[in-house]
């Protein structure tokens, strides 16, 4: 069964996880209203890093960032910098070449199908990363994350353009998985293995507007007997405001874990379990 980049994306010890925003025509630095965005993107606030203890259901702590970066984004045309721990960021439209059809972006598989209309609609996903001279050394996302022993509830603010308005939707659907724990080795990543899980993804049905819009991605994990992972991802077209905040994950720090995507499914752990709707484009 084909499990997708969305349904596994990058980590939360490999991504970090982020944000604070405001945007052109709309909005402020707390979010807040409508998803629709307008045709600038402009995001500012104060950043954060981000640091977790080695049991991952544990909410992490958060430090105001004080340095200063250069922020660039996969998209080229964005411009932006953290100046003394405060994020600007301006994103107009992107080229044409960048945009994708979006069955493409929201990552499509025959278990998560997704319907478009109409069918033609384009659009692309802006991931922020930091910069010191000419190495990428950080990402930058909008998040929250709470948690406990057994239950961890992380959320998240996608930024999506779009050539035109579009409906984009989708069913629900549930996955089960099963692996042996033992057949993999997580004890270097001070985590414990996850040896079943039962993924739900709740269906949606979102009208984006054409320009730049807001999608907030809400994860829920919970954990247990027999080390049972039950977990189900959503999505909205809503641009939430505090307690998300901006998050700076800085891939220099010491411990920082390596190549975890490499990984078999089986092999996952708390920390780099959270799906995601969007695709890498």
């Amino acid at each position: 069964m084909k499990r997708s980049f969305w349904k596994m994306s990058s980590i939360l010890a490999t991504l970090g996880l982020a944000l604070a925003l405001v945007f052109t025509s709309c909005g402020d630095d707390n979010g807040g209203g409508s998803g629709a965005l307008g045709a600038t993107l402009e995001l500012r606030g104060q950043v954060y890093t981000a640091y977790w203890a080695e049991d991952a259901f544990v909410a992490a702590v958060f430090t105001p960032f004080t340095g200063s970066r250069t922020v660039v984004s996969h998209l080229p045309g964005g411009t932006g910098a953290i100046a003394n721990g405060q994020l600007t960021f301006s994103f107009g439209r992107p080229a044409t070449e960048y945009l994708y059809l979006l069955t493409s972006l929201f990552g499509e598989d025959d278990d998560f199908p997704i319907t478009v209309s109409p069918t033609t609609a384009r659009g692309a996903w802006l991931w922020m990363y930091t910069r010191t001279g000419d190495t990428e050394n950080g990402s930058l996302r909008r998040r929250h994350e709470t948690g406990n022993a057994t239950s961890f509830t992380y959320r998240e603010v996608l930024y999506v353009f779009v050539d035109r308005d579009v409906i984009v939707s989708s069913p629900s659907g549930t996955e089960r998985f099963e692996c042996e724990c033992g057949t993999c080795d997580c004890v270097e990543y001070d985590d414990a293995c996850f040896c079943n899980e039962t993924f739900t993804r709740r269906g949606f049905n979102i009208t984006l507007k054409e320009g730049w819009n807001a999608l907030h991605e809400r994860w829920e994990l919970r954990l247990g007997a027999n080390n049972h992972v039950t977990s189900t991802v959503s999505i909205s077209h809503e641009n939430p405001g505090s307690p998300l905040r901006w998050v700076f994950d800085d891939w220099t720090r010491e411990g920082r874990s390596a190549d975890i995507d490499g990984r078999a499914p089986c092999c996952r752990t708390r920390t780099d379990a959270r799906p995601s709707f969007r695709n890498r484009r």
